[in-house]
């Protein structure tokens, strides 16, 4: 007798209509030891990488680390460390270093588009030469701290050095203080001499701000 398939939705696959044969002898033992083996085989799941939103700035330290990045990738965390290197550049009014000064000029080059292409990597690799990091154009995780790390050092500094405005009741002071302490509490997982350029850095605009 020839009966109809259906498709059983819950587990996926198509069984047939018609009543099932009763087990074989001996079955019921052999079902019941696969279900103990399965109860015990542990779960095969594996969270993902963090990665920001657009928009975001890197994060090392919390809820997750960010994920390595490099040529071939793309994504929000991406675009995240292109904006983040580019928001921690110094004011072009100032002179500068030549490693700085070359990492200025690539990065106006580099695009903002999500995407890991060699404009990017040559920018990484500028970017871990000045702040003296190991020089792999890779954007690994202490290399997107200290990008995360820079560009809030270079927005305090812009709220340092713009003029007082009227009614501010010490908003701005305490903007400027949050800033720098949580890039003092990302700081503090970098290699040195990283960790201690930031560091130095940091305590300097926080008695200039007169939050220390």
């Amino acid at each position: 007798m020839t009966g109809s398939i259906n498709f059983n939705s819950s587990i996926g696959v198509p069984t047939p209509s018609r009543a099932p044969a009763p087990p074989a002898e001996g079955a019921d033992r052999v079902e019941s030891r696969e279900a103990r083996m399965a109860s015990d085989r542990p779960l095969q799941a594996t969270a993902p990488a963090y990665a920001p939103e657009e928009g975001e700035l890197p994060r090392y330290h919390g809820e997750g680390k960010p994920r390595t990045l490099s040529c071939g990738d793309h994504g929000h965390d991406v675009k995240a460390i292109q904006q983040g290197i580019k928001a921690g550049l110094p004011p072009g009014d100032k002179p500068q270093t030549p490693a700085m000064q070359r990492l200025i000029d690539a990065s106006k080059a580099m695009p903002e588009d999500g995407k890991f292409e060699q404009s990017t990597e040559d920018v990484v690799k500028l970017f871990q030469h000045v702040h003296r990091l190991p020089e792999t154009g890779v954007a690994d995780g202490p290399t997107q701290a200290a990008i995360a790390v820079q560009s809030q050092i270079t927005f305090a500094e812009g709220l340092i050095a713009a003029p007082a405005l009227p009614h501010d009741n010490g908003k701005r002071a305490e903007v400027i203080e949050v800033t720098l302490q949580n890039a003092l509490e990302q700081a503090s997982g970098l290699p040195i001499p990283t960790r201690g350029i930031f560091q130095h850095h940091i305590q300097d605009l926080l008695v200039l701000a007169g939050a220390d």
